[in-house]
């Protein structure tokens, strides 16, 4: 071998050590500036990050859809949107998840009425972890369906739906909750009791005070509780 190979093969053993060290730190990395900075890196050795994981999406093995499902999510790349959205109907729940929670991360309008579609073949007791999911990423996309599950007959999908409301915007969902403290469910009344709590909206002790009366007395209770914190609280504000 001559002196110009020896030093090809050297270079090319370091850069493979370097590529390799930098994907390892991806496979655990969960930063999302962090991940960004390591796909740029990889770039400069010519290769794109963002492709590779892509093509892991159709991979047979389970674990490396995951991975990909998961560090595309990370990087909010919307050029694997459409790949992750054909996750959404694999056999595979925990690849569906994995999808689904990508997705969210994501934020990409396109994806919304896929998850949807999802929750709504879902049986009702695995639906409302996806409110809370699309809730706790903020997806304002998804507001009119969430407003639309406030009237689901099923009462503990109809809390999710606000609560994912109430996470996406506090000031506009706050109708929706002072609505449910009629509804029907005691279970409902209840939650709507202790989001109001939790959020210590402006005018929520005025809508507490209606339910002191109510003919269900835990929720009586839990009112009159909430409305003597808050008004300590803003006593201490004061």
């Amino acid at each position: 071998m001559d002196t110009q190979n020896v030093k090809n093969a050297i270079s090319s053993t370091v850069m493979d050590k370097k590529i390799e060290a930098i994907t390892d730190e991806i496979s655990y990395t969960s930063e999302r500036k962090r991940l960004s900075y390591l796909f740029n890196e990889l770039a400069e050795y010519g290769v794109n990050a963002e492709d590779e994981l892509i093509s892991y999406l159709s991979d047979t093995t389970l674990a490396c859809r995951e991975f990909a499902c998961n560090i595309l999510g990370k990087t909010q790349s919307n050029n694997a949107v459409i790949p992750i959205i054909n996750l959404l109907n694999v056999n595979e729940w925990r690849v569906r998840n994995s999808a689904t929670v990508a997705l969210a991360e994501i934020r990409d309008k396109r994806a919304i009425d896929p998850i949807m579609k999802i929750i709504s073949n879902l049986p009702e007791h695995d639906q409302s972890r996806y409110y809370n999911l699309i809730g706790s990423f903020k997806i304002k996309q998804a507001w009119p369906i969430l407003v639309a599950v406030t009237k689901h007959p099923n009462w503990y999908s109809r809390i999710s739906a606000i609560r994912a409301l109430t996470a996406i915007d506090e000031y506009k969902a706050m109708p929706f909750a002072y609505a449910a403290l009629k509804d029907e469910n005691k279970n409902v009344r209840r939650q709507m009791v202790f989001l109001i709590l939790e959020i210590e909206p402006i005018d929520g002790t005025r809508h507490l005070e209606k339910m002191v009366d109510n003919n269900d007395f835990e929720t009586a209770f839990y009112a009159e509780q909430a409305i003597s914190k808050i008004m300590a609280k803003s006593a201490e504000n004061k």
